[in-house]
């Protein structure tokens, strides 16, 4: 009985070994490459509210407003900031050289005002400055969230101007004033 039972018990061990489970994990992997950019639209806005594509922020020739003695502009511009990138964490960075013509400056003579865009009607005003105190202004990702950066230049019309904004006056040298704006990407 004894042989029976040994016998029993191997042939158990072969049929056990035969259909025991066997196991092997293989590692499954993709790489998403990081991406990073900004897209910059920049729209001139007339009088009458009506938006053309610009490649620049141009307020043409100002005219003058002999009722209220200052320089005024038919235009104000607007630039919409997209941000491309599949980063954690992110911010965007506004600096600008000044407004110059020569050794004098319209860095107090403009309006920034930055605008989260929620959609083309719906926003909120994060910041509004003068040019001047514009620049190295940052805008989180978390500041942004469902929408985008929408910053609006304009000449000081003499109310409602940002703090430290002043009308340009007859004092002013007349010619070309020109500066930049950069928008910096920066991420996580």
């Amino acid at each position: 009985m004894k042989g029976i039972i040994t016998i029993f018990m191997l042939m158990v061990s072969i049929i056990s070994l035969c259909f025991a489970d066997s196991t092997k994990t293989v590692t499954v992997k993709a790489e998403i490459p990081k991406v990073n950019g900004i897209s910059v639209t920049i729209s001139r806005i007339d009088e009458s509210g009506n938006w053309t594509e610009a490649s620049s922020i141009d307020f043409g020739k100002l005219y003058f407003d002999n009722n209220d003695n200052i320089w005024r502009s038919s235009y104000y511009c607007a630039v919409d900031v997209g941000v491309n990138t599949n980063a954690t964490d992110w911010t965007i960075t506004h600096t600008r050289s000044s407004i110059a013509n020569g050794s004098e400056k319209l860095d107090n003579n403009v309006n920034v005002t930055f605008m989260k865009q929620i959609n083309d009607t719906e926003a909120e005003k994060l910041l509004e400055v003068s040019y001047k105190d514009s620049n190295n202004q940052s805008f989180a990702k978390s500041k942004l969230s469902g929408g985008w950066l929408r910053i609006y230049y304009g000449i000081a019309a003499g109310n409602k101007d940002a703090p430290g904004v002043e009308p340009i006056t007859m004092e002013k040298p007349y010619g070309t004033y020109q500066g930049s704006v950069t928008l910096t990407l920066t991420t996580q």
